[in-house]
């Protein structure tokens, strides 16, 4: 669906001149620049109607929510942060009585610089983090039985993998957002993993 443009007001008026003069909506539109003649024609239309180039006030679609809806919805997607446009709707619907679709609720978190991102759910490793791990590995690959049997505790580290299923909103700025808190999704499987051995 192509949404509803406006020229700028100079140009309107260069363009109701052509039309006046005698141009077909065709040639004006291609003498500026503007493939569809449908915009032409409503600025044609428009001016015909209001003696203007400028749009009606209040012309279009409706809001669907107030500014008080707004703040609402924002206010809870930072206070429950991981419930999802659906559940944000669901909430809108029993403290206003005001029904809007899913989609609606979105467009007002974004509006308000929140969006959906997945948690991070794994420490990020940087260079100097690889590199001191494989060389602690390099140095323990030729451990005996003997010596991991010296190691006084164990170890139990669970990795998910996979991504999460939750979703949190969270903005530039919001709250203790960072842009570290968030990882592009993976599917993959959850690892259990036992380090160390108990001294006998």
């Amino acid at each position: 669906m192509s949404q509803q443009r406006d020229l700028p007001e100079s140009m309107a008026w260069r363009v109701i001149g052509r039309l006046e003069s005698g141009q077909t909506q065709r040639s004006v539109a291609d003498a500026v620049g503007e493939s569809p003649e449908v915009f032409v024609a409503r600025l044609w239309n428009r001016f015909q109607e209001t003696g203007n180039v400028r749009r009606r006030p209040g012309v279009g679609r409706p809001r669907a929510t107030t500014s008080t809806d707004d703040r609402y919805i924002q206010l809870t997607a930072h206070r429950n942060r991981t419930e999802n446009a659906t559940q944000l709707q669901r909430q809108l619907l029993l403290a206003t009585g005001r029904r809007v679709s899913s989609q609606t609720v979105r467009n007002r978190l974004h509006e308000g610089g929140l969006y959906a991102r997945r948690p991070m759910f794994c420490i990020p490793l940087t260079p100097r983090h690889r590199a001191a791990r494989r060389r602690w590995a390099a140095e323990h690959r030729d451990w005996e039985q003997h010596d991991w049997s010296q190691v006084m505790s164990t170890d139990e580290s669970r990795f998910s993998l996979g991504a999460p299923d939750v979703f949190l909103y969270g903005g530039t700025g919001a709250l203790e957002i960072t842009p570290h808190s968030f990882v592009k999704g993976h599917n993959t499987e959850e690892l259990v993993g036992w380090y160390g051995v108990e001294s006998a």
